[in-house]
């Protein structure tokens, strides 16, 4: 399997637990590289610590109109990212971020989301998800036919967040066409 690519959310800098949990879940999966994209402003410091939870590269959108959550700069971040990393895989914290952001996300890049994973398997080289169905009274197991990339978010809590130690690059992703149309001001 080619490599994993994990959005990470932060809030005023500080990066969320959820996306620790995906990162360690992308490394304990991933026979490829496990990278890592951010979006913010005044993030680039802390970009770096991702490697202790086994991110190799980092990408990072630091520009002042990313301080706060805007639907379409943060899926141009993030597309930007998948055509730099190439991943086989783009893994989402299932918070309300992430639920928003995925489906956007997968649009963009014309595949399908898988929302709510708590399990995920490597079958070759494709992720099988099960997920929650009939509120929570059966699992599924879902895959994307073979999809490039699957786009999957991660139940929070499910998946544990693991230090395994190191640093990882950062790559500041530059050229960005944000397009963006509504702004959050304060929340």
């Amino acid at each position: 399997m080619a490599g994993i690519l994990v959005f990470v959310e932060q809030r005023k800098g500080k990066i969320r637990a959820a996306s620790l949990q995906a990162v360690s879940e992308a490394r304990r999966l991933a026979a490829g590289p496990v990278s890592a994209v951010v979006a913010g402003s005044g993030i680039a410091a802390d970009a770096a610590s991702l490697g202790t939870y086994g991110a190799a590269k980092v990408f990072v959108a630091d520009d002042a109109n990313l301080a706060l959550y805007s639907a379409e700069g943060y899926a141009e971040v993030v597309k930007k990212a998948c055509e730099q990393a190439q991943p086989a895989a783009v893994l989402f914290s299932g918070t309300a971020m992430g639920r928003d952001l995925a489906p956007r996300v997968a649009a963009r890049l014309g595949v399908s989301a898988v929302a709510d994973a708590v399990g995920l398997a490597l079958q070759g080289d494709n992720l099988v998800v099960k997920r929650p169905v009939y509120s929570g009274k059966a699992l599924a197991t879902v895959d994307t036919a073979g999809k490039r990339p699957q786009v999957i978010s991660l139940r929070p809590n499910v998946f544990a967040a693991e230090q395994v130690g190191g640093t990882a690059e950062v790559v500041a992703l530059d050229g960005l066409a944000l397009s963006i149309r509504a702004v959050v001001k304060e929340l």
